[in-house]
Protein backbone atom coordinates (compact mmCIF):
# COMPACT_ATOMS: atom_id res chain seq x y z
CA UNK A 1 0.00 0.00 0.00
CA UNK A 2 1.24 3.68 -0.76
CA UNK A 3 2.81 4.91 1.99
CA UNK A 4 1.47 8.54 1.94
CA UNK A 5 -2.37 7.00 1.59
CA UNK A 6 -1.66 5.10 4.64
CA UNK A 7 -0.41 7.99 6.36
CA UNK A 8 -3.76 9.49 5.65
CA UNK A 9 -5.67 6.85 6.94
CA UNK A 10 -3.99 6.48 10.25
CA UNK A 11 -4.72 9.75 10.28
CA UNK A 12 -8.04 9.19 11.16
CA UNK A 13 -7.70 7.19 14.39
CA UNK A 14 -6.72 10.35 16.47
CA UNK A 15 -9.69 12.09 17.92
CA UNK A 16 -8.31 15.90 16.93
CA UNK A 17 -10.98 18.76 16.73
CA UNK A 18 -12.20 19.11 13.38
CA UNK A 19 -10.37 22.36 11.71
CA UNK A 20 -12.71 25.29 10.35
CA UNK A 21 -12.44 24.13 6.95
CA UNK A 22 -13.64 20.96 7.20
CA UNK A 23 -16.63 22.08 9.46
CA UNK A 24 -17.38 24.92 6.81
CA UNK A 25 -17.16 22.18 4.24
CA UNK A 26 -19.40 19.80 6.12
CA UNK A 27 -21.90 22.90 7.44
CA UNK A 28 -22.27 24.25 2.85
CA UNK A 29 -22.52 20.15 2.04
CA UNK A 30 -25.68 19.75 5.09
CA UNK A 31 -27.20 23.21 4.33
CA UNK A 32 -27.63 22.45 0.30
CA UNK A 33 -29.34 19.43 0.99
CA UNK A 34 -31.53 20.77 3.60
CA UNK A 35 -32.21 23.79 1.61
CA UNK A 36 -32.78 21.68 -1.71
CA UNK A 37 -35.42 19.43 0.40
CA UNK A 38 -36.74 22.61 2.27
CA UNK A 39 -37.62 24.42 -0.75
CA UNK A 40 -38.91 21.42 -2.10
CA UNK A 41 -41.14 20.13 0.39
CA UNK A 42 -42.58 23.50 1.61
CA UNK A 43 -43.18 26.67 -0.59
CA UNK A 44 -43.63 24.89 -3.04
CA UNK A 45 -47.01 23.75 -1.77
CA UNK A 46 -47.90 27.74 -1.94
CA UNK A 47 -46.29 28.20 -5.59
CA UNK A 48 -48.85 25.13 -6.60
CA UNK A 49 -51.72 26.39 -4.97
CA UNK A 50 -51.71 30.15 -5.46
CA UNK A 51 -49.27 30.55 -8.46
CA UNK A 52 -49.78 27.69 -11.04
CA UNK A 53 -53.76 26.93 -9.47
CA UNK A 54 -53.67 23.63 -8.81
CA UNK A 55 -56.52 22.90 -6.24
CA UNK A 56 -55.83 22.78 -2.62
CA UNK A 57 -57.44 19.41 -1.96
CA UNK A 58 -55.65 17.79 -4.93
CA UNK A 59 -52.16 18.87 -3.90
CA UNK A 60 -53.33 17.56 -0.01
CA UNK A 61 -54.07 13.92 -1.91
CA UNK A 62 -50.30 14.28 -3.10
CA UNK A 63 -48.94 14.84 -0.17
CA UNK A 64 -50.66 11.70 1.36
CA UNK A 65 -49.60 9.92 -1.74
CA UNK A 66 -46.32 10.48 -0.78
CA UNK A 67 -46.63 9.62 3.05
CA UNK A 68 -47.37 5.99 2.06
CA UNK A 69 -44.09 6.14 -0.47
CA UNK A 70 -42.21 7.69 2.08
CA UNK A 71 -43.35 5.23 4.63
CA UNK A 72 -41.73 2.57 2.56
CA UNK A 73 -38.33 3.54 1.22
CA UNK A 74 -37.14 5.11 4.20
CA UNK A 75 -36.09 2.25 6.41
CA UNK A 76 -35.46 0.20 3.20
CA UNK A 77 -32.92 2.02 1.67
CA UNK A 78 -31.47 3.01 5.11
CA UNK A 79 -30.56 -0.77 5.76
CA UNK A 80 -29.52 -1.24 2.68
CA UNK A 81 -27.27 1.69 3.17
CA UNK A 82 -25.98 0.16 6.26
CA UNK A 83 -25.17 -3.36 4.78
CA UNK A 84 -23.75 -2.28 1.58
CA UNK A 85 -20.07 -1.10 1.59
CA UNK A 86 -18.09 0.23 -2.16
CA UNK A 87 -14.59 -0.69 -1.52
CA UNK A 88 -13.53 2.27 -3.05
CA UNK A 89 -15.75 4.71 -1.56
CA UNK A 90 -17.18 3.45 1.28
CA UNK A 91 -20.53 3.60 3.15
CA UNK A 92 -21.76 6.79 2.74
CA UNK A 93 -19.81 8.49 -0.13
CA UNK A 94 -21.35 7.09 -3.40
CA UNK A 95 -24.36 8.52 -2.40
CA UNK A 96 -23.83 12.16 -2.02
CA UNK A 97 -21.14 11.96 -4.73
CA UNK A 98 -23.52 10.45 -7.21
CA UNK A 99 -26.62 11.52 -6.18
CA UNK A 100 -26.37 15.48 -6.15
CA UNK A 101 -26.79 16.03 -9.62
CA UNK A 102 -29.98 13.96 -9.59
CA UNK A 103 -31.11 15.65 -6.83
CA UNK A 104 -30.36 19.04 -8.72
CA UNK A 105 -32.28 17.99 -12.03
CA UNK A 106 -35.87 16.95 -9.80
CA UNK A 107 -35.36 19.70 -8.09
CA UNK A 108 -35.30 22.01 -11.38
CA UNK A 109 -38.43 19.85 -12.50
CA UNK A 110 -40.63 20.80 -9.11
CA UNK A 111 -39.92 24.27 -9.65
CA UNK A 112 -40.79 24.50 -13.20
CA UNK A 113 -43.63 21.83 -14.49
CA UNK A 114 -43.49 23.82 -17.53
CA UNK A 115 -40.55 21.87 -18.97
CA UNK A 116 -42.29 18.79 -18.96
CA UNK A 117 -45.97 18.96 -18.89
CA UNK A 118 -48.71 21.92 -19.96
CA UNK A 119 -49.33 23.96 -16.45
CA UNK A 120 -52.79 24.84 -17.80
CA UNK A 121 -53.98 21.01 -17.74
CA UNK A 122 -54.53 20.32 -13.95
CA UNK A 123 -54.44 16.64 -13.80
CA UNK A 124 -50.67 16.77 -15.79
CA UNK A 125 -50.11 19.25 -13.30
CA UNK A 126 -51.32 17.50 -10.03
CA UNK A 127 -49.62 13.81 -11.79
CA UNK A 128 -46.23 15.41 -12.74
CA UNK A 129 -46.26 16.81 -8.92
CA UNK A 130 -46.67 14.01 -7.36
CA UNK A 131 -43.99 11.66 -9.97
CA UNK A 132 -41.30 14.28 -9.73
CA UNK A 133 -41.87 14.67 -5.56
CA UNK A 134 -41.75 10.81 -5.37
CA UNK A 135 -38.37 10.56 -7.32
CA UNK A 136 -36.79 13.50 -5.48
CA UNK A 137 -37.72 12.21 -2.44
CA UNK A 138 -35.88 8.95 -3.64
CA UNK A 139 -32.65 10.74 -3.86
CA UNK A 140 -32.99 12.82 -1.09
CA UNK A 141 -33.77 9.84 1.06
CA UNK A 142 -30.27 8.06 0.06
CA UNK A 143 -28.22 11.32 0.32
CA UNK A 144 -29.73 12.48 3.81
CA UNK A 145 -29.32 9.11 5.32
CA UNK A 146 -25.77 9.14 4.18
CA UNK A 147 -25.25 12.97 4.82
CA UNK A 148 -26.56 12.24 8.77
CA UNK A 149 -24.46 8.96 8.94
CA UNK A 150 -21.08 10.61 8.20
CA UNK A 151 -22.19 13.82 9.98
CA UNK A 152 -21.73 11.65 13.39
CA UNK A 153 -18.68 9.29 12.02
CA UNK A 154 -16.47 12.13 11.51
CA UNK A 155 -16.26 12.84 14.93
CA UNK A 156 -17.67 11.05 18.45
CA UNK A 157 -17.78 13.57 21.71
CA UNK A 158 -20.52 15.67 22.45
CA UNK A 159 -18.23 18.65 22.29
CA UNK A 160 -17.37 17.99 19.32
CA UNK A 161 -20.37 17.18 17.36
CA UNK A 162 -21.81 20.19 19.06
CA UNK A 163 -19.59 22.50 17.85
CA UNK A 164 -19.32 21.15 14.21
CA UNK A 165 -23.11 21.65 14.84
CA UNK A 166 -23.04 25.57 15.97
CA UNK A 167 -21.00 25.35 12.34
CA UNK A 168 -23.01 23.45 10.29
CA UNK A 169 -26.00 25.70 11.46
CA UNK A 170 -24.61 29.02 11.27
CA UNK A 171 -24.41 28.18 7.35
CA UNK A 172 -27.42 26.43 7.88
CA UNK A 173 -28.99 29.67 9.28
CA UNK A 174 -28.10 31.27 5.63
CA UNK A 175 -30.03 28.37 4.18
CA UNK A 176 -32.85 29.42 6.39
CA UNK A 177 -32.91 32.52 5.47
CA UNK A 178 -32.89 31.52 1.65
CA UNK A 179 -35.74 29.30 2.25
CA UNK A 180 -38.03 32.07 3.77
CA UNK A 181 -36.64 35.12 1.82
CA UNK A 182 -36.20 33.35 -1.43
CA UNK A 183 -39.99 32.32 -1.97
CA UNK A 184 -41.04 35.68 -0.43
CA UNK A 185 -38.52 38.10 -3.05
CA UNK A 186 -39.26 36.17 -5.99
CA UNK A 187 -43.31 34.94 -5.55
CA UNK A 188 -43.88 38.93 -4.04
CA UNK A 189 -45.82 40.27 -7.18
CA UNK A 190 -48.42 42.87 -6.02
CA UNK A 191 -49.63 42.20 -9.95
CA UNK A 192 -50.39 38.62 -9.69
CA UNK A 193 -48.30 35.81 -10.96
CA UNK A 194 -44.71 35.10 -10.39
CA UNK A 195 -41.51 37.04 -11.02
CA UNK A 196 -39.45 35.20 -13.66
CA UNK A 197 -36.23 35.93 -11.96
CA UNK A 198 -37.20 32.85 -9.69
CA UNK A 199 -36.31 30.51 -12.53
CA UNK A 200 -32.82 31.44 -13.03
CA UNK A 201 -31.90 32.39 -9.48
CA UNK A 202 -33.13 28.60 -8.56
CA UNK A 203 -31.68 27.30 -11.06
CA UNK A 204 -28.13 29.08 -9.99
CA UNK A 205 -28.71 27.89 -6.49
CA UNK A 206 -28.90 24.55 -7.29
CA UNK A 207 -26.26 24.13 -9.03
CA UNK A 208 -24.14 25.78 -6.33
CA UNK A 209 -25.73 23.59 -3.70
CA UNK A 210 -24.89 20.42 -6.10
CA UNK A 211 -21.01 21.66 -6.27
CA UNK A 212 -21.33 22.05 -2.38
CA UNK A 213 -22.74 18.69 -1.84
CA UNK A 214 -19.71 17.05 -4.13
CA UNK A 215 -16.85 19.12 -2.43
CA UNK A 216 -18.30 17.49 0.96
CA UNK A 217 -17.92 14.21 -0.57
CA UNK A 218 -14.41 14.73 -1.23
CA UNK A 219 -13.54 16.44 2.08
CA UNK A 220 -15.38 14.37 4.76
CA UNK A 221 -14.10 10.71 5.72
CA UNK A 222 -15.69 8.15 7.66
CA UNK A 223 -13.63 6.41 10.19
CA UNK A 224 -11.56 4.01 8.53
CA UNK A 225 -12.99 0.86 11.56
CA UNK A 226 -16.40 1.84 10.46
CA UNK A 227 -16.26 0.81 7.07
CA UNK A 228 -15.56 -3.04 7.72
CA UNK A 229 -18.20 -3.18 10.76
CA UNK A 230 -20.19 -5.61 10.35
CA UNK A 231 -23.84 -4.71 10.65
CA UNK A 232 -26.71 -6.07 13.02
CA UNK A 233 -28.98 -8.80 10.86
CA UNK A 234 -32.07 -6.98 8.98
CA UNK A 235 -34.55 -8.08 11.28
CA UNK A 236 -32.59 -8.01 14.56
CA UNK A 237 -31.65 -4.44 13.54
CA UNK A 238 -34.64 -2.91 13.53
CA UNK A 239 -36.10 -5.34 16.58
CA UNK A 240 -33.16 -3.57 18.48
CA UNK A 241 -34.21 -0.14 17.54
CA UNK A 242 -37.27 -0.30 18.96
CA UNK A 243 -35.64 -1.59 22.08
CA UNK A 244 -33.92 2.03 22.60
CA UNK A 245 -36.63 3.67 24.79
CA UNK A 246 -34.78 7.33 24.43
CA UNK A 247 -34.78 7.28 20.91
CA UNK A 248 -38.53 5.93 20.56
CA UNK A 249 -39.35 9.11 23.28
CA UNK A 250 -37.02 11.14 20.59
CA UNK A 251 -39.42 10.36 17.85
CA UNK A 252 -42.21 11.61 19.77
CA UNK A 253 -40.40 15.06 20.26
CA UNK A 254 -39.34 14.89 16.33
CA UNK A 255 -43.01 14.40 14.94
CA UNK A 256 -44.54 16.70 16.47
CA UNK A 257 -41.31 19.55 15.68
CA UNK A 258 -41.06 18.69 12.52
CA UNK A 259 -45.28 19.35 11.91
CA UNK A 260 -44.82 22.17 13.02
CA UNK A 261 -41.47 22.94 11.07
CA UNK A 262 -42.94 22.33 7.84
CA UNK A 263 -46.01 24.07 8.77
CA UNK A 264 -44.22 27.35 9.50
CA UNK A 265 -42.37 27.29 6.33
CA UNK A 266 -45.56 26.47 4.14
CA UNK A 267 -47.69 28.68 6.04
CA UNK A 268 -45.31 31.76 6.41
CA UNK A 269 -46.09 32.37 2.81
CA UNK A 270 -49.50 32.70 3.19
CA UNK A 271 -48.79 34.27 6.22
CA UNK A 272 -46.75 37.33 4.91
CA UNK A 273 -48.28 37.54 1.03
CA UNK A 274 -52.03 37.09 2.56
CA UNK A 275 -52.85 37.67 5.39
CA UNK A 276 -50.27 40.45 6.18
CA UNK A 277 -50.03 41.45 2.73
CA UNK A 278 -47.45 44.77 3.43
CA UNK A 279 -45.33 47.06 1.00
CA UNK A 280 -42.34 44.94 -0.23
CA UNK A 281 -40.05 47.36 1.94
CA UNK A 282 -42.05 46.06 5.48
CA UNK A 283 -41.38 42.63 3.94
CA UNK A 284 -37.24 43.16 3.85
CA UNK A 285 -37.54 44.94 7.39
CA UNK A 286 -39.43 41.85 8.85
CA UNK A 287 -37.18 39.20 7.01
CA UNK A 288 -33.68 41.59 8.50
CA UNK A 289 -35.25 41.60 11.99
CA UNK A 290 -36.12 37.74 12.11
CA UNK A 291 -32.92 36.86 10.91
CA UNK A 292 -30.45 38.83 12.75
CA UNK A 293 -32.30 38.04 16.11
CA UNK A 294 -32.09 34.33 15.05
CA UNK A 295 -28.40 34.84 13.97
CA UNK A 296 -27.63 36.48 17.55
CA UNK A 297 -29.34 33.69 19.29
CA UNK A 298 -27.19 30.60 17.63
CA UNK A 299 -24.17 32.69 18.85
CA UNK A 300 -24.62 32.44 22.27
CA UNK A 301 -26.06 28.82 21.83
CA UNK A 302 -22.99 27.49 23.17
CA UNK A 303 -22.79 28.73 26.42
CA UNK A 304 -26.33 27.96 27.15
CA UNK A 305 -25.46 24.18 26.51
CA UNK A 306 -22.72 24.63 29.02
CA UNK A 307 -25.28 25.88 31.74
CA UNK A 308 -28.24 23.88 30.70
CA UNK A 309 -26.97 21.00 28.81
CA UNK A 310 -28.88 19.43 26.01
CA UNK A 311 -31.78 18.53 27.00
CA UNK A 312 -33.09 21.85 28.63
CA UNK A 313 -31.52 23.99 26.06
CA UNK A 314 -33.70 21.89 23.63
CA UNK A 315 -36.73 22.30 25.93
CA UNK A 316 -36.38 25.98 26.62
CA UNK A 317 -36.00 26.46 22.47
CA UNK A 318 -39.52 24.52 22.36
CA UNK A 319 -40.72 26.90 25.12
CA UNK A 320 -39.84 30.18 23.18
CA UNK A 321 -41.13 28.77 19.81
CA UNK A 322 -44.58 27.78 21.66
CA UNK A 323 -45.04 31.08 23.31
CA UNK A 324 -43.63 32.61 19.42
CA UNK A 325 -46.72 30.39 17.98
CA UNK A 326 -49.89 30.93 20.35
CA UNK A 327 -48.66 34.72 20.86
CA UNK A 328 -48.84 35.04 16.76
CA UNK A 329 -52.48 33.67 16.74
CA UNK A 330 -53.75 36.16 19.12
CA UNK A 331 -51.67 39.21 18.17
CA UNK A 332 -50.24 38.39 14.95
CA UNK A 333 -53.37 40.04 12.88
CA UNK A 334 -55.55 42.56 12.30
CA UNK A 335 -57.98 41.06 15.13
CA UNK A 336 -57.95 44.59 17.61
CA UNK A 337 -58.84 48.79 17.34
CA UNK A 338 -55.32 50.04 16.35
CA UNK A 339 -53.05 46.66 15.36
CA UNK A 340 -50.31 47.48 13.00
CA UNK A 341 -48.16 45.06 11.10
CA UNK A 342 -45.12 45.66 13.52
CA UNK A 343 -47.17 43.68 16.28
CA UNK A 344 -46.32 40.59 14.55
CA UNK A 345 -42.59 41.03 14.67
CA UNK A 346 -41.81 39.75 18.20
CA UNK A 347 -43.72 36.21 17.93
CA UNK A 348 -42.23 35.98 14.53
CA UNK A 349 -39.00 36.36 16.35
CA UNK A 350 -39.56 33.94 18.98
CA UNK A 351 -41.05 31.77 16.40
CA UNK A 352 -37.82 31.48 14.66
CA UNK A 353 -35.58 31.27 17.24
CA UNK A 354 -37.33 28.29 18.16
CA UNK A 355 -37.51 26.15 15.20
CA UNK A 356 -34.38 27.29 13.97
CA UNK A 357 -32.32 26.90 17.24
CA UNK A 358 -34.22 22.72 17.22
CA UNK A 359 -32.57 22.52 13.96
CA UNK A 360 -29.43 23.40 15.24
CA UNK A 361 -29.33 21.14 18.34
CA UNK A 362 -31.01 18.04 16.61
CA UNK A 363 -27.82 16.19 14.97
CA UNK A 364 -26.56 15.94 18.54
CA UNK A 365 -29.77 15.16 20.00
CA UNK A 366 -29.85 12.14 17.74
CA UNK A 367 -26.45 11.27 18.16
CA UNK A 368 -27.09 11.14 21.95
CA UNK A 369 -29.70 8.17 21.17
CA UNK A 370 -27.36 6.18 18.75
CA UNK A 371 -24.82 6.15 21.49
CA UNK A 372 -27.06 4.70 23.47
CA UNK A 373 -28.18 2.15 20.91
CA UNK A 374 -24.32 1.80 20.69
CA UNK A 375 -23.62 1.05 23.79
CA UNK A 376 -26.29 -1.46 23.67
CA UNK A 377 -25.20 -3.14 20.30
CA UNK A 378 -21.77 -2.23 20.19
CA UNK A 379 -22.64 -0.90 16.61
CA UNK A 380 -22.69 2.63 14.70
CA UNK A 381 -25.86 2.37 13.19
CA UNK A 382 -27.20 5.98 12.10
CA UNK A 383 -28.65 5.58 8.85
CA UNK A 384 -30.52 2.51 10.58
CA UNK A 385 -31.82 4.95 12.32
CA UNK A 386 -32.66 7.34 10.36
CA UNK A 387 -34.60 5.33 8.08
CA UNK A 388 -36.64 3.32 10.95
CA UNK A 389 -37.28 6.90 12.06
CA UNK A 390 -38.18 8.23 8.69
CA UNK A 391 -41.60 5.77 9.68
CA UNK A 392 -42.30 8.45 12.56
CA UNK A 393 -40.86 11.82 11.11
CA UNK A 394 -41.77 11.58 7.24
CA UNK A 395 -45.56 11.27 6.98
CA UNK A 396 -45.12 14.43 9.52
CA UNK A 397 -44.46 16.19 6.79
CA UNK A 398 -47.35 15.16 4.68
CA UNK A 399 -49.78 15.31 7.59
CA UNK A 400 -48.30 18.87 8.03
CA UNK A 401 -48.96 20.17 4.45
CA UNK A 402 -52.09 18.08 4.22
CA UNK A 403 -53.74 19.39 7.49
CA UNK A 404 -52.58 23.37 6.34
CA UNK A 405 -54.35 22.89 2.81
CA UNK A 406 -57.36 20.86 4.34
CA UNK A 407 -57.93 23.35 7.34
CA UNK A 408 -57.25 26.27 5.23
CA UNK A 409 -59.91 24.56 2.33
CA UNK A 410 -62.72 24.43 5.57
CA UNK A 411 -62.50 27.74 6.20
CA UNK A 412 -63.09 28.48 2.09
CA UNK A 413 -59.78 30.10 1.39
CA UNK A 414 -59.70 31.31 -2.57
CA UNK A 415 -56.12 30.93 -4.32
CA UNK A 416 -57.26 33.22 -6.92
CA UNK A 417 -58.36 36.41 -4.73
CA UNK A 418 -55.09 37.05 -3.02
CA UNK A 419 -54.77 38.67 -0.29
CA UNK A 420 -58.57 39.68 -0.69
CA UNK A 421 -60.02 36.85 1.36
CA UNK A 422 -63.06 36.50 3.52
CA UNK A 423 -62.67 37.02 7.17
CA UNK A 424 -63.38 33.17 7.62
CA UNK A 425 -60.26 32.02 5.55
CA UNK A 426 -58.36 34.76 7.13
CA UNK A 427 -59.04 32.81 10.86
CA UNK A 428 -58.68 29.51 8.82
CA UNK A 429 -55.10 30.76 7.83
CA UNK A 430 -54.24 32.03 11.49
CA UNK A 431 -55.46 28.36 12.69
CA UNK A 432 -53.24 26.52 10.63
CA UNK A 433 -50.65 28.58 10.55
CA UNK A 434 -49.79 29.29 14.16
CA UNK A 435 -52.35 27.67 16.39
CA UNK A 436 -51.77 24.06 15.47
CA UNK A 437 -47.99 24.54 14.83
CA UNK A 438 -48.30 25.94 18.84
CA UNK A 439 -49.75 22.94 20.15
CA UNK A 440 -47.78 20.76 18.04
CA UNK A 441 -44.73 22.31 19.43
CA UNK A 442 -46.41 22.01 23.09
CA UNK A 443 -46.83 18.31 22.96
CA UNK A 444 -42.86 17.73 21.26
CA UNK A 445 -42.18 19.17 24.84
CA UNK A 446 -44.06 17.10 26.71
CA UNK A 447 -42.17 14.23 25.36
CA UNK A 448 -38.94 15.75 25.89
CA UNK A 449 -39.65 15.82 29.72
CA UNK A 450 -39.43 11.91 29.52
CA UNK A 451 -35.91 11.90 27.63
CA UNK A 452 -33.44 10.35 29.93
CA UNK A 453 -30.25 11.03 28.41
CA UNK A 454 -28.80 13.39 30.43
CA UNK A 455 -26.68 14.08 33.85
CA UNK A 456 -23.95 12.43 35.41
CA UNK A 457 -25.26 8.96 35.16
CA UNK A 458 -25.24 9.57 31.02
CA UNK A 459 -22.11 11.26 31.16
CA UNK A 460 -20.52 8.19 32.82
CA UNK A 461 -22.03 6.56 29.71
CA UNK A 462 -20.52 9.15 27.47
CA UNK A 463 -17.12 7.92 28.87
CA UNK A 464 -17.60 4.34 28.87
CA UNK A 465 -18.50 4.64 24.54
CA UNK A 466 -14.93 6.22 24.25
CA UNK A 467 -13.26 3.01 25.52
CA UNK A 468 -15.36 1.20 22.83
CA UNK A 469 -13.91 3.26 20.01
CA UNK A 470 -10.54 3.08 21.49
CA UNK A 471 -10.88 -1.05 21.15
CA UNK A 472 -12.42 -0.63 17.77
CA UNK A 473 -9.55 1.26 16.78
CA UNK A 474 -7.04 -1.23 17.90
CA UNK A 475 -8.49 -4.07 16.76
CA UNK A 476 -8.69 -2.32 13.70
CA UNK A 477 -4.96 -1.51 13.38
CA UNK A 478 -4.50 -5.06 14.30
CA UNK A 479 -6.02 -6.28 11.49
CA UNK A 480 -3.76 -4.44 9.47
CA UNK A 481 -0.96 -5.14 11.26
CA UNK A 482 -1.73 -9.24 11.10
CA UNK A 483 -2.13 -8.40 6.47
CA UNK A 484 1.26 -6.85 6.95
CA UNK A 485 -0.13 -3.77 5.90
CA UNK A 486 1.45 -2.06 8.84
CA UNK A 487 4.94 -3.25 11.22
Amino acid sequence: MDKKKLEEELEDFKEEPLTPKVKIIAGGMTASIYLLMSLSMTPITYYYNVILGLDSELIAYAWLLFAIWNGLNDPLFAIFQERYISKKYGRRIPYLRFGAPFLGLFFILLWMPFLIVDVNQEMLLFLSFLITLLAFDTIYTLMSSANFAIYYEITFTQKERTNLAIYTNLVTAIATGIIIAGPLLFLYNQDGGVNLLLYPAFSILCLVCVFLIILGSYTLKEKPYLKYEKPLGFIEGIKSCFKNKPWLISQGVGFFSVITNTIFLTGILYYILIVLSPPFHIVIICLVTVFVSFIIFVIFLNKLLDTLGLKYTYLLCIIIGTIGFISLFFIGWNTFPGWNIYYALIPLVFVTIGFGTLSILGPTFNGENIDYDEKMTGKRREVTYGGIGALFIKPAISIANATFLFIISIYNFDPDTGSNQSADAILGLMIAFAFIPGISLAIAGIFLLFWPLHGPEWDKIKEELKEIHLKKEIEFLKGLREKGVID
